[in-house]
């Protein structure tokens, strides 16, 4: 029997979640191939079928991004039952993708499919359409089912290097070092050189640098400030120090930097 639950989203939200289904009708479980403008993801509660050729089982899902050629049929001998969700691709972008474990053929595994089925039998047999935050509520509770699946261990350095980067794009307006930002986020000022090496390509130092040049550069060519105002605002204390700064970096000085503009 399918089922269907749609959700009364925003159609003028670019992140909206449109419906919620569930298949176990062979006769009905494919699709394709062609193109959809939405984002799909199947989960196979029993059985199996084909994505795009590649078979797909019993606690595996596949992702169909938006405008890929896609289709998928059930296994002729063995047909799947799966649930499925619609949404945009901002909200692939932003929520989905991070947390899917995709392989090259965008097929994942899952170990939830218990919690699954009740999250949808308690869903299905309660609402007969969703409102847009009750469609959300489901939704994230979903994909933290995906998250407890990640190792955070491994998760651990980039997250610093995030934490580190918020810190300073909160405060190069101030004189920062290095060490005040490792200090902040509790590291050892020579593993986060290291993280920023590995995952940045560059220093902490130089990125502190980067994000004072680029504000620099939008002040000078987006406002009325003084040469002495700007530097205040991207960390500078002496302006010579900052014009000097800035000067080797533009390959000319502030004020001609704005002039040329």
């Amino acid at each position: 029997m399918s089922e269907y639950l749609p959700v009364a989203y925003h159609t003028n939200d670019h992140l909206y979640i449109k419906c919620f289904g569930y298949e176990n009708n062979p006769a009905l479980a494919h699709w394709g191939p062609g193109y959809r403008n939405v984002c799909i993801l199947h989960y196979v509660i029993s059985g199996s079928g084909y994505f795009n050729g590649h078979k797909v089982c019993e606690n595996q899902g596949f992702f169909i991004s938006d405008n890929a050629l896609h289709e998928y049929h059930s296994d002729a001998t063995d047909p799947w039952n799966y649930f499925w969700i619609i949404f945009s691709p901002e909200i692939a972008e932003r929520y989905v993708l991070p947390v899917l474990n995709l392989n090259a053929d965008n097929i994942f595994s899952f170990h939830f499919k218990g919690k699954l089925m009740k999250m949808y039998q308690s869903f299905f047999h309660e609402h007969t359409c969703l409102t847009h935050i009750q469609s959300f509520g489901f939704f994230f509770k979903l994909l933290s089912l995906h998250e407890s699946m990640i190792d955070f261990r491994s998760c651990v350095p980039a997250h610093y290097v995030e934490k580190a980067k918020l810190y300073i794009e909160n405060n190069f307006n101030k004189n920062i070092t290095v060490s005040d930002v490792a200090r902040e986020i509790y590291v050892n000022e020579r593993y986060l050189y290291n993280l920023f090496i590995k995952y940045e390509g560059i220093s902490i130092k130089e990125y502190i640098n980067m994000q004072r040049y680029s504000m620099a550069c939008e002040l000078l060519t987006g406002t009325y400030l003084s040469i002495g105002e700007i530097a205040h605002s991207v960390g500078y204390s002496d302006v010579m120090s900052f014009s000097k700064y800035f000067s080797k970096r533009a390959g000319k000085s502030p004020s001609q930097y704005r002039n040329t503009l």
